[in-house]
């Protein structure tokens, strides 16, 4: 839908393959960090809150997030076991270059060489599984 609306601006594009991985991208991202600001625990205390939550994203919403995060788990899982665990340290556990080097005993520029390869690695697999009606969909929404 971004695309169709900035349709004016795409004589400009160069790389229309690049723009389009960028702009889905960028949703993607923009998309994750809204749907986990909304996470919620499965607590008792707060059913009422969960069910205004719930009301607000649809249930085909909640049920695609399940999907990607199983996507992401299984090409997750495909990593070498080096390149797994410095994705999981890194992107998971939020630690820095430097941090995960230091755990690992490894030098921060292996860390960023294998942090590559993995989200190389993930992005292929994830795209090879999505297809583009999926990244269609992410755009009508």
């Amino acid at each position: 839908m971004q695309i169709w609306l900035k349709r004016s601006h795409l004589a400009e594009v160069q790389h229309f393959k690049a723009y389009l991985f960028t702009v889905a991208r960028n949703y993607i991202t923009r998309y994750l960090k809204q749907t986990s600001r909304l996470n919620i625990t499965t607590d008792t205390d707060n059913t009422g809150l969960q069910q205004a939550v719930h009301s607000v994203i649809p249930a085909d919403q909640i049920l695609a997030d399940k999907e990607y995060t199983q996507l992401l788990q299984q090409a997750i899982l495909r990593l070498p076991p080096q390149q797994a665990e410095v994705y999981r340290l890194s992107k998971q556990e939020g630690l820095k270059r430097e941090a995960v080097a230091l755990k690992m005993g490894i030098s921060p520029e292996t860390v960023k060489v294998h942090l590559a390869l993995a989200m190389r690695s993930i992005r292929s697999f994830c795209l090879s599984r999505m297809g583009l009606s999926v990244l269609v969909c992410l755009f009508i929404q």
